[in-house]
């Protein structure tokens, strides 16, 4: 990983399951260009949940820094919302969000994988008891052969809880997390092995769910 932490903006949701096809055709079509499109963001990848984890949806952005998600291109974007997003999120079609900004604090592993197990923390202190077990874990299951890639992602103040128009649309609050740990795998059969090792470990203020690939944009791919 480079000196420079990269920054992380973390999503959890669910959507209107009646106005599913609407939620789809929004994200893949305006949204995820729109959000990738955005000076500092890398690249966007999205998952659905397998196995009964909730919410139902986790989509995440990499960007340069954590500072990007504060930025004024970010924040004109977020305060000015298309007539789409305000149909999305005003009547809500997208809901039970979760949005926190984060800071890569350690990756382990090049491959991108087409599961992902997702252990998220909503108290710091849990989180910073289980942070450094968390290290020797995904070292472990990339020796394995269990994963392809880990990553660890701290929560950042700025960023996180951010009051913008499009935040207001949604009608209450954004959750958000302290910490998170994600692990990618190529099966499903070893995300179920690594979910059957690290939940126990992620202990009873981790909330883990196992999450399979939908799509990626990256910022080259933009026309």
């Amino acid at each position: 990983m480079s000196q420079q932490q990269p920054g992380i903006l973390a999503v959890w949701n669910d959507c209107d399951r009646m106005r599913e096809a609407e939620y789809e055709d929004w994200y893949r079509n305006e949204h995820l260009p729109e959000r990738v499109g955005v000076p500092g963001f890398r690249f966007g990848r999205r998952y659905e949940a397998v196995g009964g984890a909730s919410p139902r949806f986790f989509t995440y952005y990499e960007v340069d820094t954590p500072d990007v998600l504060i930025s004024s291109a970010y924040l004109e974007r977020s305060n000015n919302p298309t007539l789409w997003t305000r149909k999305i999120m005003g009547e809500k079609i997208f809901r039970n969000a979760s949005r926190t900004a984060c800071r890569q604090v350690h990756r382990f592993g090049r491959l991108r994988g087409a599961y992902t197990l997702a252990a998220r923390w909503s108290e710091a202190a849990a989180f910073a008891n289980a942070r450094t077990d968390l290290q020797t874990q995904a070292e472990k299951l990339i020796e394995a052969h269990l994963a392809v890639r880990a990553e660890i992602w701290q929560a950042v103040a700025e960023g996180t809880g951010t009051r913008s128009i499009e935040q207001g649309l949604r009608g209450a609050d954004d959750q958000s997390i302290a910490g998170a740990f994600i692990v990618e795998a190529t099966r499903d059969r070893d995300l179920a092995e690594i979910a059957r090792l690290l939940t126990p470990a992620a202990g009873e203020g981790a909330a883990v769910g196992g999450y399979r690939f939908l799509c990626a944009l990256n910022r080259d791919q933009l026309d």
